[in-house]
This record gives structure tokens, sequence and C-alpha cells, in this order.
């Protein structure tokens, strides 16, 4: 396994340990590490889920700050396409 295989485990991990616990701004910041992991795998579609997911806390918190961060991310799927 290698790296970028094991932070995705331990990212789901700790999902799972914290869910509930922690408040939405926490969970959406976990979702868009797993975007990018997914996203350097190759996983497109895991990958765009997770933005969307990501995306729609930011927009229901007002959290435009990490909205305005995670553009970058739109911007890798339009390159993926191309290429």
């Amino acid at each position: 396994m290698d790296n970028l295989d094991s932070a995705r485990v331990s990212l789901g991990k700790a999902q799972e340990l914290f869910l509930g616990a922690m408040d939405e701004l926490e969970n959406g910041q976990l979702i868009v590490q797993s975007c990018r992991i997914n996203l350097k795998l190759g996983n497109r579609t895991a990958a765009m889920a997770d933005f969307a997911v990501a995306q729609s806390i930011f927009t229901r918190l007002g959290a435009m700050y990490h909205l305005e961060k995670i553009e970058s991310l739109r911007q890798e799927f339009t390159k993926v396409e191309k290429e």
C-alpha cells in the first residue's frame, strides 16, 4: 500500500471515530482531504462526490473562506478532464 492509500485509510478511520463528535466545519475539512486523496489516486468519481458534499456543508454554514479554498479543487477536476 502506498502513502496515498495509507492516507485514505487513515482519513476514513478518523471520519468514523469522530462521526458525530466534531462540528460540521471540521467534517467538511476532512471530506476535502478525502477529495484531494481520491483525486491523486485517480478516483475521480469519489473525489467529485467528496467535493460536492464538502461544498454543500460549507455553503450551508456560510463558510465563504472554505468555499474559496476548495475552488482550486474544481480547477483540478477541469485539468483532469482535459488530459
